[in-house]
């Protein structure tokens, strides 16, 4: 069935104020600096500037996401089940941003006497902690945007707004490297960077927990236990699916993404980190700016061709970049990389988008089943399968290098430039290209969810009458 819409503007009663939007949206920084910028930094600061071996590395960084993961299912129902007068979601936000802010700057800090064995300890501990700091946020963080509106393109337009914020984050991500090699050594610059995202984090984490408002119906629900949470959620198949396309393409994206600077550094640029490291902030910052500069096309193209196919095409463009950057990382023609990097943000923002806006339509056909609002463990969920992949993705990244030839004790052959080359051109479409099929099977079309919400509006109405009812009675 096709998703194609023709539906009317959305009513006044479902919009959501501008400023509820904004404080949101611009959550959407902190999350992301405390998402992304680790899988930036990491590997150049524990490998390249302090020696410890890649694969010790990408396990300190992939086994605390590993743990994060199966914390957010756990987050998710207390997040569902918490009954507070700032509500369910706002009182975790807070908190959460504040203690992910002062881990973070610890990250960068590691007492100067640890050799490779302590650096791995130090890191491996202290981002296992942050992550679960990190979750305290973003579980709630995430699930508050489910329950701010009831219209499915409204709710487009809310993720757009914070998928605008977070290009904006995503424009300073790749700079953080260089600014802190500005001072002439990268582990030393590192600490006043990490200092200057922390604040950002607090900054920009803490206005959703001040300013936006949380669906008062979900306060007077039932409470629900976490196994049958769990089990009702799996058995979602429209979330299987949807959750299935995000997390291949995660997966395939951050296999690859150390390697980007990897050949610009000893490929690109033979062995010269400042000019690799200015071309990977250029090239990453395109990336965000054509990103964000999409989205205006892609709102439209979700209201007007269905989110579907605008997820399909999100999908194709993803595939057609990862594949042309073998002809376009090249020493004779650096700035050539911009363009595959470029076009890359589009791709990914589409599916970001699309992916996330699915989602929240997924809890309205979970309401229609169980008569609960469980944004939180929707959300944890999602977060649960993705961050396993992120996890795996990450641990894997270093055997990756090292399956290459990669050491950073030796200057790479070139059968090693050669196999970074093609892993970063082949990996991410493989990972993509089996995401088709799962769109494919992705049930909501529009007509399935306007038929939804019908049923799930009578029944407030329905409800509020009854409540009226018992008042007057009480009277």
């Amino acid at each position: 069935m096709s998703d194609r819409t023709h539906t009317s503007n959305t009513s006044d009663t479902n919009k959501v104020s501008t400023g509820q939007k904004l404080a949101w949206g611009v959550g959407g920084v902190a999350d992301t600096f405390m998402a992304n910028t680790l899988n930036q930094l990491v590997m150049p600061i524990y490998n390249i500037g302090l020696g410890v071996d890649a694969r010790l590395v990408g396990l300190a960084l992939g086994l605390p996401r590993i743990l994060d993961a199966f914390t957010d299912p756990f987050m998710g129902n207390v997040s569902d089940n918490t009954r507070t007068r700032w509500g369910r979601r706002r009182p975790y936000i807070f908190c959460g941003a504040i203690l992910s802010a002062i881990l973070y700057a610890m990250i960068w800090m590691p007492p100067a006497s640890l050799g490779e064995t302590g650096l791995f300890v130090y890191l491996l501990v202290v981002s296992t902690v942050f992550f679960v700091a990190y979750t305290i946020f973003s579980i709630p963080f995430g699930a508050l945007v489910f329950e701010m509106t009831p219209d499915t393109h409204e709710r487009t337009r809310i993720i757009s707004c914070r998928t605008f914020f977070l290009g904006a984050a995503l424009i300073a991500i790749p700079w953080l490297y260089w600014l802190s090699l500005v001072g002439g050594n990268e582990v030393i610059g590192v600490r006043y960077v990490g200092f200057l995202v922390a604040v950002l984090i607090i900054i920009f984490g803490i206005p959703p927990a001040i300013f936006c408002r949380e669906n008062p119906r979900a306060l007077k629900q039932l409470k629900i236990r976490f196994t049958e949470a769990v089990r009702l959620t799996l058995a979602n198949r429209p979330f299987v699916w949807i959750t299935g396309v995000l997390l291949f393409v995660l997966i395939g994206f951050n296999l690859i993404a150390p390697l980007s600077l990897y050949l610009n550094i000893y490929y690109v640029f033979e062995g010269d980190k400042e000019l690799a490291s200015e071309l990977q902030g250029w090239g990453l910052s395109l990336w965000a700016v054509l990103g964000m500069a999409s989205l205006p096309l892609i709102t439209h193209a979700a209201k007007r061709w269905g989110k579907k196919i605008t997820l399909f095409a999100g999908q194709a463009l993803m595939i057609a970049t990862s594949l042309v950057s073998w002809l376009t990382y090249s020493p004779e023609y650096p700035y050539l990389q911009l363009i595959s990097v470029g076009l890359a943000g589009p791709a990914l923002f589409c599916i970001l988008i699309m992916t996330a806006s699915m989602l929240t339509d997924v809890c309205d056909l979970d309401e229609l089943r169980s008569r609960l609002r469980r944004e939180g463990m929707y959300m944890a969920m999602n977060a649960f399968i993705v961050k396993a992949g992120f996890g795996a993705a990450n641990m894997l990244s270093g055997y990756l290098l090292e399956f290459a030839g990669y050491s950073p004790d030796v200057v790479p052959s070139e059968l090693t430039i050669t196999s970074l080359r093609l892993l970063y051109a082949v990996v991410p479409a493989a990972f993509c290209a089996l995401t088709f099929a799962m769109n494919w099977a992705y049930p909501l079309s529009e007509r399935k969810l306007k038929q939804i919400r019908r049923v799930l509006d009578a029944r407030i109405r329905r409800a509020a009458l009854a409540d009226r009812g018992a008042a007057a009675d009480a009277l």
